[in-house]
């Protein structure tokens, strides 16, 4: 796909949250306690000189998050690397998770509105920073798209 089809894609996602979440009143994120996220599809942006490029392909991935609490704004990433704690923000109906890495990382992850299966839609964005010894620094912006689960 090309950089601009990328684009698209990830500008068409996030009108999508954006116009479902103005949907009006519905069932409410703030007394979450777990969830679980699949996401099915990724845009990952990278550089060829100084070009930017995208690409966009089907994925698996999962997220869950625990220990929610929307009062004190806090949360839990279970991942395979272990329990993250997070920064949790509810506000009209989307319930946001922030992790700031050590690394210099920086993912978010937003959740918002039910769809008409029962899952909520959810966009999961990640900033990563490495090091290579050939180019310096190389940033890996990626944005991913599925639903998340209640789980009681």
């Amino acid at each position: 796909m090309t950089t601009r089809g990328g684009i698209a894609v990830g500008v068409s996602c996030c009108a999508l949250l954006a116009s479902v979440a103005a949907q009006g009143p519905g069932p409410s994120l703030s007394a979450v306690k777990t969830l679980q996220c699949a996401l099915t599809l990724q845009t990952a942006g990278s550089w060829k000189s100084t070009e930017p490029q995208s690409e966009t392909k089907p994925i698996r991935m999962a997220l869950r998050y625990e220990e929610v609490d929307t009062d004190d704004g806090t949360a839990r990433f279970v991942g395979s690397s272990g329990r993250t704690d997070v920064a949790a923000r509810f506000v009209r109906d989307a319930l946001t998770f922030i992790h700031s890495g050590t690394d210099g990382s920086v993912a978010l992850t937003t959740v918002s509105r039910s769809a008409p299966d029962g899952k909520w839609l959810a966009v999961h964005t990640r900033h990563e920073f490495s090091e290579t010894s050939s180019t310096g620094v190389t940033l890996g912006p990626a944005q991913y798209y599925g639903t998340c689960t209640i789980e009681r």
